[in-house]
């Protein structure tokens, strides 16, 4: 059973979302909640899964106070819920199957447990055979109903749709409707947010209408109200009946005044049921100006909760990711042990080729050294060579000048 108690939701900016609220929905019911743009439908629905608490209040599910769940409580309260969104939120790199299957995954349920109840599911919604297809492979339809079987693979006690049927064309939207209908029958608990006052109109289920933040309509008490109003006519022409036998019997002025009381009372039960009848128009006309405020509250909401549900799959997956770095540790040694003895084989090669390279060079410095000492020897024997010619031509030359001094002489 879902219980609002007096509940408030006032925001941080002074803006009031809900005001004093009190509502029961008791278990395996379908309940609409209709309401224009800003009437609090949002607040609603976001109080019920725990993404935001009441200012003031108290909000039970089968007798627990979820206002006072923590942080670390709402993941694990969240299970028995399933939530279907207007704009379908799936996976977009994985296929039906496995966005089916990702729910349970986060869950901790075994490989098979999943892959047997994912397909059953699957089966259920009628795509049995676009298991394996993206979702841009499928029709609106078909990924409207993937998120369905996503929200019920685990069989949830409370089923949330927020305008489940929004993007979807009439026929499709009535298929979606008659899926949420039989879940329902099977003692989920069904609440659907909507426009659609075509869906509503046509269901015999119960209406809870949102204006301005408060609880203004109530299907159940909008029928007693009507067997009031019936009660009131059926009683007050049994009244002028006696009204006019009295006339009859007692005089005439005071069974006139009798008829003017009576004819008041019929007066305000007809004030009443117009009112009624304006009432229902108004919220009629308050659906119908739906505009692109709407959209753009929808989207930032969208990405709200994309933000908000993508860091809960991370803190589920952190175990996971534990545990599978636990696994790894031996392999993550060996690894790179191996590497560092790659690394230590080339550095001693390096090492080698740079000896091999300093002792060729020293080779060649050796050699060099020696023909150096061969040239200097060179030379010196070549510079002997030509001082022995220069003393050898001056000896001829002296040689030369005696002979001729001798033969003067001898003249």
């Amino acid at each position: 059973m879902i219980q609002f108690i007096n509940v408030t939701k006032e925001y941080r900016n002074g803006t009031v979302g809900l005001k004093d609220i009190n509502v029961k929905i008791e278990d395996g019911e379908f309940a609409f909640l209709i309401g224009a743009s800003g009437a609090g439908k949002s607040t609603f629905t976001k109080l019920m899964i725990r993404e935001i608490a009441p200012t003031s209040g108290s909000i039970l599910i089968d007798g627990k106070g979820i206002h006072r769940l923590k942080k670390r409580e709402i993941p694990i309260f969240r299970r028995n819920m399933g939530f279907v969104f207007q704009n379908y939120r799936l996976l977009s790199d994985r296929t039906a199957f496995e966005n089916v299957a990702f729910a349970m995954e986060a869950l901790g349920y075994g490989r098979d447990e999943v892959k047997k109840r994912a397909m059953y599911t699957l089966g259920q919604m009628g795509l049995a055979n676009r298991a394996q297809h993206f979702p841009a492979e499928l029709s609106g339809g078909e990924q409207q109903r993937v998120a369905i079987a996503r929200a019920i693979v685990n069989n949830p006690k409370i089923l949330v749709a927020d305008e489940p049927t929004g993007n979807l064309d009439f026929e499709t939207s009535r298929e979606i409707m008659d899926i949420l209908y039989e879940i329902n029958e099977s003692g989920t608990t069904v609440l659907m947010a909507t426009h659609d006052r075509g869906i509503v109109e046509k269901s015999h289920h119960r209406i809870l209408t949102l204006a301005n933040g408060r609880l203004v309509g109530d299907d159940n008490l909008l029928a007693g109200y009507a067997i009031g109003h019936s009660n009131v006519q059926r009683s007050t022409s049994v009244l002028l009946d006696a009204a006019e036998q009295e006339k009859n019997d007692r005089g005439f002025h005071a069974a006139t005044d009798e008829i003017g009381r009576v004819k008041s009372r019929l007066s305000m039960a007809d004030a009443v049921q117009t009112e009624k009848k304006n009432y229902e128009r108004n919220v009629a006309a308050d659906a119908k100006t739906m505009s692109a405020d709407r959209r753009e509250m929808d989207k930032k909401i969208l990405l709200h909760e994309t933000k908000t549900l993508g860091a809960e799959a991370g803190k589920t997956a952190e175990p996971m990711l534990a545990q599978a770095k636990a696994s790894q540790p031996a392999k993550t040694i060996e690894e790179t042990q191996n590497l560092r003895s790659e690394q230590i084989k080339a550095v001693l090669e390096k090492s080698n080729n740079l000896k091999r390279e300093e002792k060729s060079l020293l080779e060649k410095k050796e050699e060099t050294v020696e023909h150096t000492a061969l040239l200097e020897k060179n030379y010196k024997q070549e510079q002997q060579m030509k001082d022995a010619a220069n003393i050898a031509s001056e000896a001829k030359s002296q040689n030369d000048d005696w002979e001729k001094l001798i033969l003067e002489a001898f003249k």
